[in-house]
């Protein structure tokens, strides 16, 4: 486990707030990847945090590991470095959400078993049955492009998704695609952040055409 200093501390804390800074055992343990330990696991509250956070981590070469419902921190190339752990539970809403259109837009905190509860009511859904659906983020899922069964009927995540906002490790805040279904601005930049494990940036909100 790496070490961060007191005054790298004292600047998340300032960003987030002293409660949203954990640096308890049982926090820490809770987040390892790859037999890697954080030294802090920090929960912002929107994307600015966020970006603040990775410009900091930046200028200070601290390794960033991004999670939420730490379902899928054991996939993926090992990290060479693990400082912190920017555990995106707090962003949990749904943003936006269009029944009528057939859209939605949502955080990447939200457990994609409460989202669903949200969507039966309108009997809508997404076609996301992933494993450890109580526990798994939407974040996650779109990060790793978790695969369902649904998908041989429904396609899979980058077949649905209509756009996405993230920031980037320079902590810049950028955004691909849109929030309606016939989008043909631009390039599908969004794709490539589905299935990245939050190498090429910090997924903030995901757009979805509901079925």
């Amino acid at each position: 486990m790496s070490q961060l200093t007191q005054i790298s501390l004292a600047r998340l804390e300032e960003i987030v707030g002293a409660a949203h800074v954990r640096t308890a055992p049982e926090d820490l343990a809770s987040r390892q990847a790859d037999g890697l330990l954080p030294s802090a696991v920090v929960q912002p509250a929107d994307s600015a945090q966020i970006a603040e956070i990775l410009r900091f981590a930046g200028a200070e070469k601290l390794g960033v590991i991004p999670c939420g419902g730490c379902t899928k921190l054991a996939i993926g190339s090992p990290a060479s470095r693990y400082d912190v752990a920017l555990d995106l539970s707090r962003l949990n809403r749904v943003l936006a959400y269009d029944p009528q259109d057939l859209t939605l837009g949502v955080e990447p905190g939200m457990r994609i078993a409460d989202l669903l509860r949200v969507l039966v009511e309108q009997k809508q859904f997404l076609p996301l049955a992933v494993p450890f659906s109580e526990r798994a983020t939407i974040g996650g899922i779109v990060s790793a492009n978790s695969s369902s069964p649904l998908c041989h009927a429904y396609g899979g995540v980058r077949d649905f998704c209509l756009g996405i906002e993230f920031v980037t490790g320079k902590g810049i805040q950028a955004k691909s695609g849109g929030r309606v279904v016939k989008n043909v601005t631009g390039y599908d930049l969004h794709k490539l952040l589905i299935g990245s494990l939050g190498t090429l940036g910090i997924i903030t909100r995901v757009n979805f055409r509901t079925f």
